[in-house]
């Protein structure tokens, strides 16, 4: 196929696919365009394929694309490279502790909140077989 120009961008994965063997991933890309007559940048964002080869990524995952040597298709023209932040893995950069917006998360609270979560949903699972 046709060589490509390369090009490096920072997205956030949308969706997952499977075609012709291929994890493909969407990733929703933002980029700012000026408006001349208000002089003022706008967000536009654009959602291109990429595709998955280490199969790592996650819905809300924020990932670096790259462009492919060779196109797979038409719409296929770039490959996931590396993920820069996974969702749910936050981490205060000073102090190196994990974190949930402003608030530190205490590892063993997280596990108990964890494990009722688990008690739930296999309760609602219960429910819905015997109504079925």
């Amino acid at each position: 196929m046709s060589k490509l120009t390369p090009m490096v961008a920072v997205g956030q994965v949308i969706k997952h696919r499977i075609w012709r063997d291929n994890r493909l991933v969407k990733v929703r890309l933002q980029r700012m365009s000026l408006d001349t007559n208000l002089l003022m940048y706008f967000p536009k964002q654009k959602d291109k394929w990429s595709v998955d080869i280490k199969n790592e990524t996650k819905v809300g995952d924020i990932v670096v694309i790259r462009n492919l040597d060779e196109t797979l298709g038409l719409d296929i023209y770039s490959k996931v490279d590396n993920i820069l932040y996974q969702v749910g893995a936050t981490v205060d950069p000073v102090t190196g502790r994990p974190c949930r917006g402003t608030e530190f998360l205490d590892e063993d609270r997280r596990k108990v909140e964890q494990s009722k979560r688990n008690v739930e949903d296999l309760r609602v699972k219960k429910t819905v077989e015997k109504a079925s």
